[in-house]
């Protein structure tokens, strides 16, 4: 190989070209991504850990590198994005980690009742990553626009998850009706297990998706244990009977 192609394959790329790969990685993985989570194996919530792993990663070496520059506001922004990630791994990881978390997504959920729903998650998932996609790196760029993508897919998911929790109350006519439903699905001694709420839906005729029905149970699991009772499941069907505005689950 010549001096001259030596020189021209390692010469430094510029920042357009840089921010172009950076764009096409993001584009090729959002779409991978929207296919996981719609018809892929991955649940959405586990893709959205690993998202938040992936924060928290990229904000470690982002605040290594601001520290080595001296650069205090960009290891602020590194600490929040990290901060971020770690918040987007407790409410979306809980399983996958120490049991003692759970006590901290509780707080979570009480402190910021928003974040108990897809939506309100895919707003904090959306906010994080244009966080880190504002270092303009292409590390950051890369994660942060992942994280963006899963904002919008998370609150779409949430939308659509509310339009068939209305069908499904529309669907249930007295509290005869719901009591029955629940009684005959319930495999848990008087809760049912998403499986249970599944099958339920799909017995009234509706059709639910995979990250719709999580969306939906959580909705309707107040006390987020994982498990829907027929107090949990009559004060979710109350809420539209006596009018409460329709939220998004």
């Amino acid at each position: 190989m010549s001096e001259a192609a030596l020189a021209s394959s390692e010469a430094p790329k510029s920042p357009q070209e840089r921010a172009a790969e950076a764009g096409a990685y993001v584009k090729d993985a959002a779409n991978k991504i929207i296919h996981q989570a719609e018809k892929g194996p991955l649940p959405l919530r586990v893709v959205s850990f690993l998202g938040g792993v992936a924060m928290i990663a990229a904000s470690i070496i982002d605040a290594i590198r601001g520290v080595w520059h001296g650069d205090i506001i960009h290891i602020m922004v590194s600490v929040y994005v990290c901060i971020f990630g770690a918040i987007i791994c407790i409410l979306e990881g809980a399983e996958f980690l120490p049991s003692w978390v759970i006590t901290i997504q509780a707080t979570l959920h009480d402190q910021a009742r928003f974040l108990r729903f897809r939506w309100g998650r895919g707003v904090l998932f959306f906010f994080a990553g244009s966080l880190q996609f504002s270092h303009w790196s292409t590390l950051n760029t890369i994660v942060g626009g992942i994280m963006m993508v899963l904002g919008l897919i998370s609150i779409g998911t949430g939308r659509r998850a509310a339009d068939k929790l209305g069908q499904l109350r529309k669907s249930i006519p007295d509290e005869n009706a719901l009591q029955r439903n629940f009684t005959a699905h319930d495999s848990l001694n008087g809760f049912l297990s998403m499986h249970d709420f599944m099958t339920m839906v799909g017995s009234l005729g509706l059709e639910f998706g995979p990250n719709e029905t999580e969306a939906a149970f959580a909705a309707i699991d107040k006390d987020n244990d994982g498990q829907i009772s027929y107090e949990d499941f009559k004060q979710w069907w109350q809420g539209e009977i006596e009018g409460a505005p329709e939220r998004y689950a």
